[in-house]
């Protein structure tokens, strides 16, 4: 017979568990900063850069191609591609507080066919797959989450690299531009190297983007602004450029960059 401690011990057994309170978070920085979200803040901005990317091709009236990349084995998260031009990139979502950001050369050497305009190797050494680093550095105190897209490629350290790029203007505490040497200086160690070696990009050495639109157009896609400056800063770098037939291009490259970034 079961005496009256085992019936108090089964009955506690038995006793249902009070259902966890669901975490209330005081405001949206609160709820983004939080561990657990980690995933679904990823993946808020994801569908955010997807939405904006989108909306910016609509606005020159076609349908973009964006294609989400499950597994990251290739150090790209998306590609997008407008039928004339596909880019692959890796996506970062960041506050304001990261310098710098890792990736392969191989990820940001120029495809073959570009890769001698841009006075890269035309060997394994200085070919790549032509990607491209868009960092969404987002505010976390902004109501409806503003995003600042920030822009690296190696059209982008090119262009840096001779002094075309126009130098943003200094913000107190903010992104310090960085200088055409350190632009040279990673185009060099990126021109050798076997490609799955990793190199890190300072935040200096990227452009920020005055808005999607630009971004496309800083990628070299069609968009609503002009994205003719790739093919000026290659014409102007390649062994065919003379300044009697084809004039001072590089004014032309830094025009067309200043309406594409803030500075």
């Amino acid at each position: 017979m079961p005496g009256a401690g085992d019936e108090r011990a089964e009955v506690k057994g038995n006793r249902k568990r009070k259902p966890k309170r669901a975490k209330v978070y005081t405001d949206l920085k609160t709820f983004l900063k939080a561990d657990e979200n980690t995933v679904t803040r990823e993946r808020l901005l994801f569908h955010r850069f997807c939405f904006d990317m989108y909306l910016a091709a609509a606005r020159r009236a076609y349908p973009l191609a964006v294609l989400s990349i499950e597994v990251d084995r290739e150090g790209f998260d998306v590609v997008l591609d407008d039928g004339d031009r596909e880019r692959r990139i890796q996506l970062k979502a960041v506050d304001a507080k990261t310098a710098s950001w890792k990736t392969t050369k191989r990820f940001l050497r120029p495809e073959a066919s570009l890769a001698q305009d841009l006075r890269f190797q035309p060997t394994i050494e200085g070919i790549g797959v032509g990607g491209a680093i868009v960092v969404m550095q987002y505010d976390p105190d902004a109501p409806d989450l503003s995003i600042k897209y920030l822009f690296c490629d190696a059209h982008i350290l090119s262009a840096m690299a001779e002094g075309w790029v126009p130098r943003p203007k200094p913000r107190g505490r903010g992104r310090k531009p960085g200088s055409p040497h350190t632009a040279e200086q990673l185009l060099t160690l990126l021109n050798c190297g076997i490609g799955a070696e990793h190199i890190e990009v300072p935040k200096g050495l990227f452009v920020e983007a005055r808005g999607p639109e630009h971004l496309l157009a800083l990628l070299e896609m069609h968009s609503p602004e002009d994205h003719q400056w790739c093919f000026m800063l290659r014409l102007r770098l390649g062994r065919q450029y003379t300044p009697e037939t084809h004039g001072p291009l590089e004014r032309e490259i830094q025009k067309h960059l200043q309406q594409l970034i803030v500075v």
